[in-house]
């Protein structure tokens, strides 16, 4: 069961919010072209004038062309670490790790038609698959960071915590998986509590 005390972020200011609109109209738009035409057929210039913008600005918000897809904005991970570091220093960093993660879950309710139009490009397209384990990669890179800081008090993860930081990102790339099964009618954050809560004998031990 997802805790009704998930910590929130302070609300953005004006700019940012004018940053993420930009970068979710370059990001629907692109998608929008993508699934009409391919990936491979449509170009960074033509989703440029398509947003009426200059193609600087869209690599600005998106370095490559498969970040368009599969690119997360770079504040969900200053939402993870931040609701991570909200949480008591004496909680079981597991608990403090599921409480991180189903934060920032819950922004990603309302997003899954997007999500799932995502998916099915990745897995036709081999450059939009490998930049996904980029991205992934960099997410097991975060959770171990994070892990570490609070059991050893550095950001060099050993071993133990590496495999436990993989661990929680495969549960959430399963729970996202069968999130966007058409039968499936569960909230994301549900979900991704579930397969966390799998993990939590793993991470029983560590404080």
């Amino acid at each position: 069961m997802v805790s009704s005390m998930v910590p929130q972020p302070e609300a953005p200011g004006l700019r940012e919010r004018k940053k993420h609109r930009t970068r979710r109209r370059l990001q629907r738009t692109a998608m929008g072209l993508f699934a009409e035409r391919g990936f491979d057929q449509v170009t960074i210039d033509e989703i440029a004038a398509a947003c009426d913008v200059s193609r600087t600005t869209v690599f600005r918000y998106f370095p490559t062309k498969e970040d368009l897809v599969v690119g997360t904005e770079p504040a969900r991970l200053e939402e993870l670490r931040a609701a991570f570091e909200q949480r008591p220093s004496a909680e079981p960093v597991f608990d403090s790790v599921r409480h991180a993660v189903v934060a920032v879950a819950e922004r990603y309710e309302h997003d899954r038609a997007q999500l799932l139009a995502a998916h099915e490009l990745i897995i036709a397209n081999s450059s939009l698959l490998a930049r996904g384990l980029e991205i992934h990669a960099e997410w097991i890179d975060t959770f171990a960071r994070l892990i570490a800081s609070r059991t050893t008090g550095s950001e060099s993860p050993d071993l133990r915590v590496r495999v436990l930081a993989s661990a929680v990102m495969s549960a959430m790339r399963v729970a996202i998986e069968e999130w966007l099964t058409p039968e499936q009618t569960g909230e994301l954050a549900y979900l991704i509590g579930d397969a966390l809560d799998l993990l939590g004998e793993g991470f029983a031990a560590m404080r």
